[in-house]
């Protein structure tokens, strides 16, 4: 008797602890994010959605962002990794996602900032669709203080994205949930890139088969700033033509002569505007012959 009540306590740990078991990690990869840091980190705790762990991983900072981040490590849903050296964030996300036992996986940036119910409305709109592999959000983009630029709409159907996916990157990074395990089938982040690495990945996922597509809500502020990447124009136009050429001759039977003709079209005019202008612009398109259709 004695033996069976042990091991019907020992049934009943075991059961607890799987139902307690998260459907959510939250991987944020920083560097030198002191500045941003409190907002972010809060913006992730006090969601309405609060079953989910919270990777965040320092990548070797400089300054005094591991200060910041000690505060709140007596919250149990953040496993803390600090690099003794900066590896890169295409190799923390993969470091990260290989340790990852979760349904889902929501990204998020160092400086950027997650609006209350957005994993809520992400789990729940993944639950509802559960062919849909990726799932962004619109943005409100704020500048380093914080204070509203503007907003950024990207598409929301599916036949669009795919259509466009070796001219148009279809989501915001940090704005995303992806289904663990359909990120894992192709691979992962490509370590080749030390940028452009979420771009890759989406080519890569819609060639595959898997679906991308956005929520039509304002969910994250995304934080553009002097040392945004976007600002790099001349070395993002050319990492960029990499990635789609690189794609391209792998996935040879998607590539039409249009798209050929597009994406050297949108490198030209790439390399020689301002990472700003170009958002602009690609902001402008976007709006007038997809979004609003």
């Amino acid at each position: 008797r004695r033996m069976l009540s042990t091991i019907f306590r020992a049934l009943q740990s075991n059961e607890m602890e799987f139902s307690m078991k998260p459907r959510v990690t939250v991987i944020m990869p920083f560097r030198n994010s002191e500045k941003f840091l409190d907002e972010l980190i809060i913006s992730i705790l006090n969601q309405s959605y609060s079953d989910f762990e919270f990777i965040i991983i320092n990548d070797a900072s400089t300054d005094a962002s591991d200060e910041f981040v000690k505060r709140y490590l007596g919250d149990r849903r953040i496993r803390y990794i600090k690099n003794r050296e900066s590896i890169g964030i295409t190799k923390n996300l993969n470091n990260a996602l290989a340790a990852v036992t979760t349904e889902f996986v929501v990204r998020m940036d160092g400086d950027d900032v997650s609006e209350p119910n957005r994993i809520k409305e992400q789990v729940d709109f993944m639950d509802k669709n559960p062919d849909v592999s990726v799932l962004g959000t619109w943005a409100t983009l704020i500048n380093e203080e914080g204070l509203i630029i503007t907003e950024q709409r990207k598409l929301v159907d599916t036949k669009l994205i795919q259509k466009n996916i070796f001219i148009y990157n279809p989501v915001f990074h940090p704005s995303v949930i992806f289904r663990t395990r359909d990120v894992l089938a192709v691979g992962g982040y490509n370590e080749s890139y030390l940028n452009g690495q979420d771009m890759d990945l989406w080519i890569r996922m819609i060639c595959e088969g898997y679906q991308i597509t956005n929520l039509p809500n304002n969910l994250i502020r995304y934080r553009y700033h002097n040392d945004s990447t976007a600002h790099k124009a001349r070395l993002n136009a050319i990492r960029d033509l990499k990635i789609r050429f690189g794609n391209m001759r792998r996935y040879i039977e998607s590539v039409s002569p249009m798209i050929l003709i597009q994406v050297f079209i949108y490198f030209v005019f790439s390399y020689f505007v301002s990472g700003r202008f170009r958002q602009k612009i690609e902001r402008f398109y976007s709006q007038k012959f997809f979004i609003n259709k």
